[in-house]
This record gives C-alpha cells, sequence and structure tokens, in this order.
C-alpha cells in the first residue's frame, strides 16, 4: 500500500490502524448476519512487528512524570508502588510481585530475591544468580515501607496482594489485561498500564522496560561497577550486561575520570629520568 500524494510505502503502523477499521466494519456485517464470518482477522500484514522484548529506556523525565500519574487510583492501587520498585530497584516484573514481608530487612536496609510468580505459579528464582540480597536504595524506600504497611493491614505475607491478602497470579493483575476492545469501530488496547502511558503522552513500551530503565540509568550515572550491576540485575555474567546494554556500554573510555595516577606518585615523572 502507497500513500496516495507522496506515493511511498504506508508504515506498518498505519497499515494496521486501517486493517483495524476494516475489522470493526466487517465485524458490524457479521452481527447483522449480512457475513458469516470476518475474513479481515485471517489478513497478515507483510513487515516488521514490534518487538516486546526491545530494550527501549525511559527518559528520567518520563519516569518522573508516570510516577507522579501512578498516584491516581484509577490506575489501580498497585501499580504506582510498582513503578516505585521496579524503576528504582531493577528486579523484574515476576520478583516483585513473588515478594514477601519476610524478603525486607529494614534494619540492614537489604531485600531478599528468592523467588518469583509467573502465571499462578509460584517458583525459586531461575538459577543461583538471580537468588540474591540487594540493597534498598534511597529512592525505594518510601514504596517498601508503604508497601509493608499495607500488607500488614490486609494480614498478608505478600507485598503485593489483592484485597483478601492473597498472593497476585502474574503481573498483569498490576498492569491489566492486554485485551482488545472495539471503540469506534477500531480495536485499542485496555489495559491499566497502556491507559496511564497513553495518558502521560508516553510512548508505549513493555513494562519490562522499567528493569532496562533501571539498568541503563545504572551504568550512565557512573555509581556502579559494571559487576554491581550485573549482580543486582542477577546476572550470571558481565556478558548478559554486556550483550542486552552494548549501546549504553560501548565507548564509556573517554568519559572516565582523567585525574588518575595508578602506580604512585612518580610514575611518568620524567625529570628523574637519566639520560642515556
Amino acid at each position: 500500500m502507497k500513500h496516495k500524494t507522496t506515493n511511498e510505502d504506508l508504515s506498518r503502523k498505519t497499515r494496521l490502524k486501517y486493517l483495524r477499521i476494516f475489522h470493526g466494519v466487517y465485524e458490524l456485517a457479521v452481527d447483522d448476519n449480512v457475513l458469516d464470518k470476518n475474513f479481515t482477522y485471517d489478513i497478515k500484514l507483510i513487515g516488521e512487528k514490534r518487538d516486546l522484548n526491545e530494550i527501549k529506556p525511559f527518559s528520567k523525565s518520563e519516569v518522573n512524570t508516570l510516577l507522579e500519574a501512578s498516584k491516581n487510583p484509577q490506575y489501580s492501587e498497585l501499580l504506582h508502588f510498582y513503578l516505585g520498585i521496579a524503576f528504582n530497584q531493577g528486579m523484574s516484573p515476576s520478583e516483585i510481585i513473588g515478594l514477601q514481608i519476610g524478603d525486607i530487612d529494614l534494619m540492614n536496609q537489604t531485600i531478599a530475591i528468592r523467588r518469583n510468580i509467573t502465571k499462578g505459579k509460584i517458583k525459586e528464582t531461575k538459577t543461583v544468580y538471580r537468588d540474591r540480597i540487594v540493597p534498598i536504595f534511597t529512592a525505594s524506600m518510601p514504596y517498601v515501607k508503604e508497601l509493608l504497611s499495607i500488607a500488614t493491614k490486609k494480614r498478608s505475607i505478600w507485598l503485593f496482594s489483592r484485597d483478601d491478602g492473597t498472593n497476585l497470579l502474574d503481573v498483569k493483575d498490576i498492569r491489566g489485561n492486554k485485551l482488545l476492545i472495539k471503540d469506534s469501530y477500531v480495536l485499542k488496547q485496555n489495559s491499566k498500564w497502556h491507559k496511564l502511558l497513553i495518558d502521560c503522552e508516553v510512548e508505549y513500551r513493555d513494562l519490562k522496560n522499567c528493569r532496562h530503565t533501571f539498568a541503563v540509568s545504572a551504568i550512565e550515572s557512573k555509581m556502579f561497577t559494571l559487576q554491581e550491576i550485573s549482580n543486582l540485575l542477577g546476572h550470571s555474567d558481565l556478558n548478559m550486561l554486556i550483550n542486552h546494554y552494548a549501546k549504553w556500554t560501548v565507548g564509556k573510555s573517554l568519559n572516565a575520570n582523567k585525574q588518575v595516577n595508578l602506580y604512585g606518585d612518580t610514575s611518568g615523572d620524567t625529570r628523574k629520568i637519566a639520560c642515556i
């Protein structure tokens, strides 16, 4: 398909928008028994699909906007607290909803990551590297304390739980379902996360990009070594960190502190070198 004026190929996003309109029109025809089947659902668009695994971190301003806007209860009681942990601790979605009160050590300001929850199944962490103890960073502490207070009121062992205190079954209990709904003949996502992004005018990204945002921000802050960041994320080795975030690690040597003398005050002192 080409644009009528420019004669350029339409983007996949534009073609998908048109297809969704046809979905709605033909769905009405099926409802009125004019057609037996909505054959537009059999149409497959050729082109690059959006990669949900693409690493596309949020900017600092986007993080602040999302954290502020998510305080509104219309996005659910827990989404704001989830984002506060995800952006500031770098844990995965399944690790976050798997947290229990006993995993929090306020005295030593640490979180023990021991389990994850996905699709209703409570499991131990994937590998020995993912089973880890990480510091509670200053920005995370208010969220952790409030979650502990909420859990105590619910008499729940889970930091993130339902109204009756039972554990969540999946991160979609916070994010909301990704089901599509018909709105003026156009299919739209109706998840709470998607609505938050739209309301904040932030480009849609999968929720796991909160973790990616932490990793990239930690790299760019120069407050951590790469090994420390790798350990915080639960990576088995540095290769995983570098492979995932190569774009943000390559070429960083030019930003290194130039006031460095690794071998003592006299190394490189040419005045003490005798001429031969």
